[in-house]
């Protein structure tokens, strides 16, 4: 009889088994189990500054982040970063008026800190998607603007005249704001990707800005709405790891 029951019972326990375990995969949705190149986490570096140094760039902006992303499903992820905006740039442009030839050089130093925490959503395939979606930001901004400008005239009795002038100005403002983006992810292995991003700023501006030229120093209240692209494709690529 022992030996009759133990027959019986074993199919059973096989039996329960894979009813539990059909049940399990009927109650938890499809799309949220990780399943070949879809992980739940991803850490990004924003790459971009590299690239430098292995080719000669105009680009005045650098731009440092670093991002991290929870998939709630498979289309669908929270993120939430940190980063740093430096531009140093020098330009001038000479132009011609009437019996003049005026030159201005501008040289703008200015650093960025951000926090940002947004929405996007992904299509596509399983290599290649695509990514939409939109962040909210605070930040802060630093910058220093100085302009030289040499204007060489005649008047009208033939006399040349030169005249050099100097102004600076300096900005240092709280930013709020929202930034819509669009961008695309390849996934060359189970556990790493390179992404490509851009977007535009739409910023509400808070703080003060102050010029100092030859008629003195003043300062200003800024309390400004503005909006800006943000760094181009080519300015900010990341390499995501995922887990």
């Amino acid at each position: 009889m022992k030996t009759i029951a133990q027959k019986h019972y074993f199919p059973v326990v096989i039996l329960l088994l894979s009813l539990q375990a059909n049940a399990q995969r009927s109650i938890i949705p499809k799309d949220s189990l990780p399943n070949g190149l879809y992980k739940r986490n991803e850490i990004s570096i924003n790459i971009s500054p590299l690239k430098s140094l292995f080719l000669p760039s105009s680009l005045p902006q650098t731009n440092y982040a670093v991002t991290y992303k929870r998939f709630l499903d498979k289309k669908t992820a929270i993120r939430a970063g940190i980063g740093l905006d430096i531009i140093n740039s020098n330009f001038s442009y000479q132009y011609m008026p009437y019996n003049s030839i005026q030159h201005k050089s501008y040289k703008v130093n200015s650093s960025s800190p951000f926090i940002r925490m947004g929405l996007e959503k992904h299509f596509g395939g399983k290599k290649l998607t695509f990514f939409y979606g939109v962040d909210l930001m605070i930040g802060y901004y630093r910058g220093n603007t100085s302009i030289k400008t040499t204007d060489l005239s005649r008047d009208s009795t033939g006399s040349v005249h030169l005249m050099r002038t100097k102004q600076s100005m300096s900005e240092n403002v709280l930013q709020f704001g929202v930034s819509p983006f669009i961008g695309a992810k390849y996934n060359f292995s189970k556990n790493f990707a390179l992404s490509f991003q851009t977007g535009y700023n739409f910023i509400y501006q808070a703080g003060q800005r102050t010029i100092t030229n030859s008629a003195g120093t003043r300062t200003y209240r800024v309390n400004s709405v503005n909006w800006n692209r943000g760094p181009g494709f080519f300015s900010d690529i990341s390499l995501i790891y995922k887990f």
